[in-house]
């Protein structure tokens, strides 16, 4: 759980980061649009939004370390999956058999030696021939990831299923809802609640523990 809190979370937020620089970069996002464009694609992409009024003013992508300093973050997204790669290489030199994520390969010389003889390779051949070595593979792939984290994906979906959130996994990339419409003065005020009307308590009474192990679900499941 703590490795795909880490890992799994994240992903989402990198590439999301990322293709907005890109956007930026090639001209597509005029500048009067960086912010709201901004949270645009982090509504569609990681299912949150602004939790206050933004303008143009704010600039918020510019408050991020990497955006500030033009530093790519895509090499998070990608290191994520090679490094699985190389994970599962180094249990299979081991020969260990079993659920990925129970492998340890400490102190295991045949899991050493193949990593052994990438790193020696040095600045010798282009990064996708040196990960051939040990990966077998000059192609970045999400398959050891997904089976490293198949355990999980198992469980959160029986979670999901017992809790009767299945249906409601992920979120609307048109809604419209914002945490402050309520303290916007342009926005209607509600209508009264009955007290007698039934209530949905279909995420009320779920912890939010298990809202983010929805989006780890969800993020599993689209990879």
């Amino acid at each position: 759980m703590k490795q795909a809190l880490t890992m799994v979370a994240t992903l989402p937020f990198s590439i999301g980061l990322e293709k907005w620089r890109w956007e930026v970069f090639r001209g597509e996002i005029p500048y009067d649009k960086w912010t709201s464009s901004f949270w645009e694609l982090k509504h569609k992409v990681l299912g949150v939004v602004e939790p206050a009024p933004r303008t143009e003013q704010d600039l918020d992508p510019t408050a991020l370390y990497h955006v500030a300093n033009d530093y790519s973050f895509l090499r998070y997204y990608t290191r994520t999956f090679i490094q699985f790669q190389f994970y599962e290489a180094m249990c299979e030199a081991k020969g260990f058999e079993g659920d990925l994520f129970k492998c340890d390969f400490y102190n295991s010389t045949e899991a050493g030696k193949v990593l052994g003889d990438m790193l020696e390779l040095g600045k010798s051949l282009p990064w996708p021939e040196a990960m051939m070595a040990i990966a077998d593979t000059t192609q970045m792939e999400s398959g050891p990831f997904l089976k490293y984290f198949r355990p999980l994906d198992k469980w959160l979906n029986k979670e999901l299923k017992r809790l009767e959130l299945i249906g409601d996994m992920g979120w609307d990339p048109e809604c419209t809802w914002r945490p402050y419409s309520k303290e916007d003065p342009t926005e209607p005020a509600p209508e009264p609640t009955d007290p007698a009307d039934p209530v949905d308590t279909a995420f009320t009474t779920a912890p939010s523990t298990f809202i983010v192990l929805m989006c780890l679900s969800l993020t599993l499941y689209v990879l």
